[in-house]
């Protein structure tokens, strides 16, 4: 028999759906009528007549075993040594099983399922639900990735109709078989055991009775396997945020992209589900037949008959699956709670048009990136789900080939990506928590002439100074969810990965860097304070001359605000050092980096003393005792 592992079992699915795509006809067409969906409808109304040519052969088959079974009790009448009675008395027996065929098919049926369950949860309910969150094609009849999903699933919606006829063909021919074999158990007992005999017959149950089979497997994973749970969640993840509000005023930019990319791939977690049911009829199907091997032979161990039970039930669940795992990350958090709002938008002004404008343009134009990185994640999450449940029956099968670890860091990385947002909210709060954001005290600017260099370096540090404090913090935000993108993924390396390993060094710092990016400000306020102590994360920026003699009271005001624009142009170089400090460190800790720890640790100092340059210059003249004659520091100057 041939074996199959789950990747043959997905490549097998997916090729086969792609390959006859072709021939199927569009998701808003009859796809009853045309394509793959119809030929295999065809193919289950022409076998309509099959078991009644199977009834008809076992009818034939019946009169030669009566026929025989009186040339066997004449055999035992004249010769009662030579022939035991229960030689013709089995021939009759066997005999009476084949004509009477419909009646032995019922009986075994009602072992079963005396209910006579239906069992149709996944094609119905994943094409309505395809409908309601529109994965179909757009309504402009563009064609996106939805519509190629939306036509798969459509197309092979027939899968289950033609697995049940075969499961059905199957068990008429395994009843026969099961009165055969026990035609031989009674002649021979060491040739046909009575176990093969009973299995043959339970096998049969099973085949014939699949839809309660499947039903059992689903239900033994999640009572409420309908295609509901996770899928619901990630269609109302999508719903709470408009897409097409996640471009800016203007179109064409990268928001609109992100928002394209998610429109057209909505679809797909219910794309992975539908084909996970289709994987699963198959798997559930090889668990029948590795049962009956196992009782036949012990040498096929009984685990794989049953992790494929489990497997079908799982992938037929798939929906609770998913949402098990998001659950047992987020304990039911709001999946798109972190992102649920833009990030103080309304402090940077797009329209000033300075270049501090087009520094809010970078913003509003990628403002949308942490919750579309979300729902990839999202998506990332379905896919390892799927692998997870596939890659459990592998370990169970040869557990020497695929320890349980693959399996399981998967199901952990599918939870984490489900619950991203929770995972980034946990993050910033184990670094931050407590921590408030840094302030400064202001700059000594007192107006007058906007004229000459001195005012045009002011006008530009003025212009750029509170959109580049902005951005700085939003790219903070951004690659920080990266980073616990990454951080989450690495869960199912191995331990021989070394610092990218799970419990890498590298792998925490990028969890402990992801948290300091998204929560900067916090950090910077960290970094002030552990620098010059009793500063309370507030950075010196209001300084001033201490000594003017001489100076005309026009020049002392240019003075002081040139001394301001310094002070906010070493600020955001301070800024951008920290951020710098921060990558170095991680990248250290991975390994790969060539700077070194000295590097990193230099910059995030360095940057502070930039960020609280006052503060640096207030104990620079202490120090040379020159504070009369150098610059004033605080408000109270």
């Amino acid at each position: 028999m041939f074996k199959f592992n789950h990747i043959q079992y997905l490549y097998f699915a997916l090729a086969t759906a792609f390959l006859l795509m072709g021939t199927s006809a569009p998701a808003h067409a009859n796809i009853f009528d045309l394509g793959f969906a119809g030929i295999m409808e065809n193919i289950a109304t022409s076998l309509n007549t099959t078991p009644g040519l199977v009834t008809a052969a076992s009818y034939l088959l019946a009169i030669l075993f009566g026929v025989l079974g009186i040339v066997k009790l004449k055999d035992h009448v004249e010769n009662p040594n030579g022939t035991a009675l229960k030689i013709p008395t089995i021939h009759f027996l066997v005999g009476g099983g084949l004509f009477a065929l419909p009646t032995v098919v019922k009986a075994v049926v009602n072992t079963i399922d005396r209910q006579g369950t239906d069992f149709e949860p996944a094609i119905e309910s994943l094409t309505s639900l395809a409908e309601a969150t529109s994965i179909a094609a757009a309504a402009d009849g563009e064609t996106n990735f939805n519509e190629i999903f939306i036509n798969i699933v459509y197309a092979m919606s027939n899968t289950p109709l033609l697995i049940y006829v075969f499961a059905y063909l199957a068990g008429i021919i395994m009843v026969v078989s099961a009165l055969l074999k026990l035609k031989e158990h009674v002649e021979d007992q060491n040739k046909a055991p009575l176990k093969t005999v009973a299995i043959r017959f339970l096998i049969a149950g099973a085949l014939l009775a699949l839809p309660a089979l499947f039903n059992a497997m689903a239900t033994a994973i999640s009572p409420d396997y309908e295609s509901q749970g996770f899928v619901a969640i990630v269609a109302e993840a999508i719903n709470i945020y408009d897409l097409g509000q996640m471009g800016a005023a203007t179109t064409g930019n990268a928001n609109e992209v992100m928002a394209n990319i998610l429109a057209s791939t909505s679809g797909f977690p219910i794309f992975v589900t539908a084909i996970a049911y289709f994987l699963a009829l198959v798997i559930g199907m090889s668990g029948i037949f590795k049962i009956k091997e196992h009782v036949e032979n012990e040498q096929t161990p009984l685990r794989e008959g049953v992790i494929r039970f489990i497997i079908a039930g799982g992938l037929i669940a798939l929906p609770a699956v998913m949402f098990s795992l998001y659950y047992a990350i987020s304990g039911g958090a709001e999946a798109a709670g972190l992102f649920g709002s833009d990030p103080e938008s309304a402090i940077c002004d797009a329209t000033a048009g300075g270049l501090g404008s087009l520094m809010c343009n970078v913003f509003a134009s990628t403002k949308g990136f942490p919750f579309f990185l979300t729902v990839l994640a999202y998506f990332a999450g379905t896919a390892f789900a799927v692998w997870a449940v596939l890659q459990l029956q592998e370990h169970v099968i040869s557990p020497q080939q695929v320890k349980f670890w693959d399996p399981f860091s998967k199901m952990i990385v599918a939870g984490g990506l489900f619950a991203l947002p929770t995972i980034v909210s946990t993050v910033v709060y184990s670094v931050s928590e407590g921590v408030d954001d840094y302030t400064t005290t202001g700059f000594k600017e007192e107006g007058g002439t906007t004229t000459g260099l001195d005012g045009l370096i002011s006008n530009l540090m003025t212009d750029v100074y509170t959109p580049l404090i902005f951005l700085v913090n939003w790219f903070g935000i951004v690659a920080g969810v990266v980073l616990v993108f990454i951080g989450i993924t690495r869960l199912m390396k191995s331990s021989q990965e070394g610092a990218k390993g799970p419990a890498g060094i590298g792998t925490i710092m990028t969890f402990i860097a992801g948290g300091a990016l998204i929560s900067f400000s916090p950090m910077v306020s960290v970094f002030i304070e552990s620098v010059f102590l009793n500063s309370s994360g507030q950075a010196q920026t209001y300084a001033s001359l201490s000594y003017t003699a001489g100076m005309s009271p026009d020049a002392v005001i240019r003075s002081n605000t040139v001394i301001a624009a310094i002070m906010r142009f070493v600020l955001l170089l301070g800024l951008i050092s920290i951020m710098r400090g921060i990558f170095i460190v991680r990248g250290v800790s991975e390994g790969t980096s060539q700077a070194s720890m000295m590097a990193g640790i230099t910059h995030i100092i360095g940057g502070a003393l930039a960020v609280n340059l006052g503060g640096v210059l207030q104990a620079a003249q202490s120090s040379l005792g020159i504070s009369s004659i150098g610059l004033c520091v605080g408000t109270a100057c």
